[in-house]
């Protein structure tokens, strides 16, 4: 379950990510972006995980609920995680793409 739940997190929150870039790319400063960015996608892949593992098989232990605290911290991690991010694709020269 613990693998489902990480990678569950990981593609909604790539996905979330990259729609947010897809959308609002060219409107806001790209600093500003992916703090929104990774902001939201925290926030959405948790809800998400949360909503899927609500219907899980009972096999293994209950971690289908994921507390209030740790989304909280997860989306005060993605804040610094967008602001590295958006570092390393400057240094990288892959700063024009918003994606």
């Amino acid at each position: 379950m613990t693998s489902a739940s990480a990678l569950i997190v990981l593609l909604v929150g790539t996905v979330v990510g990259a729609l947010i870039g897809l959308l609002i790319g060219g409107s806001i400063d790209a600093w500003y972006l992916a703090l929104l960015a990774g902001f939201l996608a925290s926030i959405v892949a948790a809800v998400v995980r949360s909503l899927i593992l609500a219907r899980g098989a009972g096999i293994g232990p209950d971690d289908r609920s994921l507390p209030g605290l740790v989304t909280i911290y997860a989306a005060v991690a993605s804040l610094g995680a967008g602001s590295l991010a958006l570092n390393i694709a400057e240094r990288s020269g892959l700063a024009a793409v918003p994606v």
